[in-house]
This record gives structure tokens, sequence and C-alpha cells, in this order.
């Protein structure tokens, strides 16, 4: 498996909006104290400051608030995906976490015998249809097959697992070349998988990508 955990990118996005967040509330405090020692402004002047303060304070975290609560949502999205995926490893299954294509981020690069897979994990709750995925979720994962298809020459499976969602109708549904799935129904879906690849391979393929 990869020594990179599930949800390290996810995670590692948080960590930098909240440490951003931060920085930006401390610059304008620090700001505003240093406007009021060295000025000599009446009162009310300085109240006015202090509400503009208050209010950028109240922008940042309007900001930056959300932003953080999706990053941590996906990355949970993740983690949960990545203890699935644990199971197969006995089996010979192989899970590389947090690809960067230099164009974007590959949630986790999966082989084993069943083949070889791209799996982007989405964190949305609630019930969904499949048959109304967004259009931008399916070119995404169409992207990241074609990037992993260029570098290990051989074709790969992108996969939209929903790690919170429930999806209306079957339990694996193929829209626009995409299987789309539950993370419940992730690993049974692997293990029906026709064998088509040998250890060797595997081992071959992870290491391209790992690299």
């Amino acid at each position: 498996m990869s020594a990179r955990p599930a949800g390290h990118h996810a995670r590692r996005e948080a960590r930098r909006l909240t440490v951003w967040s931060i920085a930006a509330i401390g610059m304008v405090l620090a700001v505003l104290v240093a406007v009021v020692l060295a000025s000599g402004w009446s009162f009310a002047t300085v109240l006015a400051i202090e509400l503009a303060a208050v209010g950028a304070i109240f922008a940042i975290e309007r900001l930056a608030g959300p932003k953080v609560d999706r990053w941590v949502m996906g990355a949970r999205g993740e983690e949960r995906v990545g203890a699935l995926l644990d199971e197969l490893r006995a089996e010979g299954w192989v899970a590389i976490h947090g690809v960067d294509t230099g164009r974007g981020n590959i949630d986790t690069f999966l082989a084993g015998p069943g083949g070889v897979f791209t799996i982007e994990v989405k964190a949305t709750e609630g019930k969904l249809s499949a048959r109304r995925i967004h259009p931008s979720v399916l070119r995404q994962a169409h992207a990241q097959r074609k990037w992993v298809e260029q570098l290990i020459q051989r074709p790969v499976s992108p996969l939209v697992v929903y790690s919170h969602a429930y999806l209306l109708g079957r339990g694996v549904n193929h829209h626009g070349g995409v299987c789309i799935l539950t993370a419940r129904m992730l690993v049974g879906h692997l293990r029906r998988r026709k064998p088509v690849l040998a250890p060797d391979e595997v081992r071959r393929i992870t290491r391209l990508v790992a690299a």
C-alpha cells in the first residue's frame, strides 16, 4: 500500500486554509493595534476602525470556513474508502493514495488481480441519482483514467465512489464510461472482477505510478 495515507491531500489542504485564515486574522488585528497605538484619533474613529476589522475577520471566516469544512469532509470520505481497500491487501490489491498528476490529484490509484482503476471519492451526503451526476465529475474521472493509461500503457477503469451518499436505483451504475457506486459496494465490486493481472504485473504497474 501507499506510504501516503488516504485523505492526505485533503487534510493538507484543510490545514493550509486554516493556517491562511489564522494568519490573515492575525494580520488584521496587528494592523489595528499598530494604527491605534500610533494615532491620536478620537474614540469614534478608533471604533470605526475596530468595526471595519471585525467585518474583515468575519469576511475571512466566511471565505475560508466552508472551504475548510469541504476539505475535511472530503478527507473523511477518502479515509473511509482507504480503510475498505485495506481489506483487499492480502488478496493482491495495491492502492496508492493522493497521486499528483501535475494538473490535479487522483484520490486513489488501485491495481490488483481484477485490473487497474482510478478512484475519485465524493463525500456528498444524502440521496443521489447516478443518472444525474454532474458532467464535471465524469470529465474528471476520464481525465484521471487517461493520465494513468498514458503512463502504464494499458486500460484503466475509472470509478467514482460516494463515501456517504445513497445512490437511487442499482448499487453499481455505469454512466458515460464511468462506474459509479457507493463505498459499501466497492469491495464486493472489485472482488467480482475477473482476474486479468498477475502479481508481478501489479507490482510493475504500481512502481510506475509510485515513481
